[in-house]
């Protein structure tokens, strides 16, 4: 009986045929035993692939049993399960980058969220300042009406007197016309009690001036109310018109916040959706690398996560060693600098030396203070360049306490505790156990904090993940914990942890609260 196996679109069928000659079968596998042992690895990995062969050629038509097309194309069967293996595996790195783009655009919907949260925030505190104001100028318009009305009741009372004063005073008369007396009288003004005075009328000319004198002050003082008012009036009406627009702003941002929370929100459903789908993917190609391995999918299950977990292992190295090309750049680069600075300084007091011959002493004192001068400019650069934090040694060690106590628990979105939490959710309250207070926006975060290099890091400083190099585009936020590791809450479906900072891209913003 000899099994012919042809293409997988038709039936393995069972044929007889003639037996060849004993003799002749020992001398072709005596003189093909290596091709022959390939070909039945090749036939049994074509059996699982379903792969077709060729039928052997016939022994009687002189041919060798297996021919050299058989080894061809068992061979090429050989190779192409390799490829298919490859496939697989890439097609599992696709998975894991479609995922992780999912996974960043839900990050990136999540902050553009607390940006439009925290800038709606900031304008009702804006639109609530603006309406106090425009209350306070209401009520400031309101005094002065009042204070108006009263100099205008007092004024009002005091017109018949005041109007007869200012008759007197302009028709320049130093005594009481006695024939106004019965019109004085009728109005109750005893004009002999204004004029009465010594024998020379000093006195009453003295009482006539003081009450003139009284008459011009109330006139002016109700012509400054007047004045007063009406600043006042255009003040509260300014302010009234800030306010509403600041009302009005408010609103709108509030708006756009609820709008980019539906898109958070949107964009974490898809977040999840495409954690599902490429769970189940992944299960499906492991099980075909388990066909095409011939293993179980246990351990073809386990052959995979090692080799993703060294191509993890072998990119964090290339990181750190890019990152420590890049330190040692940033410091030669500041070593030159450092040294250009200090020859320009020498050169600039050479100079200074030189032309004051005759003051040498001076000179030397003054090279003295340059000197200090200059060495003092260096520290407060180096001090400048180190990126100098008030905050202590204790307080950064809250931080990092805080900051470990909440590893495991999970990442939501937009959260701040006490049991959940966003990248600037956890960045926020950690530097508040240091009595610093961050906004729970990423890119506020980074405005706050004093910038520095990746080569000045310290534990408890921030780092920052952005799309370019813009801080607008920034969407991630880490604490810095010292020799390469970081604390971070990193995405839907995954809790907060402490690993290294190159196990992911390398962040391209570094700040210090």
């Amino acid at each position: 009986m000899t099994v012919v196996i042809e293409t997988e679109s038709r039936p393995v069928r069972l044929g007889r045929r003639p037996q060849p000659r004993p003799s002749g079968v020992s001398r072709a596998l005596s003189s093909h035993a290596r091709s022959t042992r390939a070909v039945a690895g090749s036939l049994a990995l074509a059996a699982v692939l379903g792969v077709g062969m060729a039928a052997p050629a016939d022994a009687r038509d002189g041919g060798e049993y297996p021919s050299k097309s058989d080894v061809k194309k068992a061979r090429e069967a050989v190779t192409q399960g390799e490829a298919d293996v490859a496939s697989v595996r890439a097609e599992l790195a696709l998975a894991a980058q479609r995922l992780e783009a999912a996974q960043i655009e839900a990050a990136k919907a999540a902050e553009k969220y607390n940006g439009a949260l925290y800038r709606a925030q900031q304008a009702r505190k804006d639109a609530k300042a603006a309406q106090k104001a425009a209350d306070d100028a209401a009520d400031e318009l309101e005094a002065r009406r009042a204070s108006y009305v009263d100099v205008v009741t007092a004024s009002y009372q005091m017109a018949p007197e005041l109007s007869t004063l200012g008759a007197l005073a302009d028709a320049g008369q130093s005594s009481a016309d006695t024939s106004s007396t019965d019109d004085a009288t009728s109005t109750g003004i005893d004009d002999s009690s204004l004029l009465t005075g010594s024998s020379t009328g000093d006195s009453g000319l003295d009482t006539l001036l003081s009450t003139m004198a009284t008459v011009q002050s109330t006139r002016e003082a109700m012509d400054r109310k007047v004045q007063e008012i009406t600043a006042t009036s255009t003040v509260a009406k300014v302010t009234a018109r800030q306010a509403t627009r600041a009302a009005e702003r408010a609103a709108r941002l509030a708006a756009k916040a609820r709008t980019a929370r539906d898109a958070a929100q949107a964009a974490q459903d898809s977040a999840a959706a495409e954690a599902s789908s490429v769970a189940q993917r992944r299960d499906a190609l492991i099980a075909r690398l388990a066909v095409l391995q011939k293993t179980s999918v246990r351990v073809a299950r386990e052959r995979q996560e090692a080799l993703e977990a060294e191509a993890r292992r072998e990119a964090r190295q290339a990181a750190r060693q890019a990152a420590r090309e890049a330190a040692r750049k940033a410091a030669r680069q500041a070593a030159r600098q450092k040294a250009a600075a200090q020859a320009a300084a020498q050169a600039a007091q050479s100079s200074s030396s030189s032309s004051s011959s005759s003051g040498s002493s001076s000179s030397s004192s003054s090279s003295s203070g340059s000197s200090s001068s200059s060495s003092s400019s260096s520290g407060s650069s180096s001090s400048s360049s180190s990126g100098g934090s008030s905050t202590s040694a204790s307080g950064v060690a809250a931080v990092l306490a805080f900051a470990r106590a909440q590893i495991g628990e999970p990442y939501v979105w937009a959260a701040a505790g006490p049991d959940s939490w966003d990248c600037s959710g956890l960045t926020m309250m950690a530097w508040a156990q240091a009595g610093v207070s961050l906004a729970h926006y990423t890119v506020a975060q980074y405005e706050e904090t004093t910038h520095i290099s990746m080569s000045q890091l310290q534990p408890g400083d921030l780092l920052f993940w952005g799309t370019s190099s813009d801080p607008s585009s920034i969407y991630h936020v880490a604490i810095y914990a010292g020799n390469g590791m970081m604390i971070h809450a990193p995405h839907t479906g995954d809790v907060v942890k402490e690993v290294s900072m190159y196990e992911w891209t390398l962040p391209n913003f570094f700040g210090r609260p």
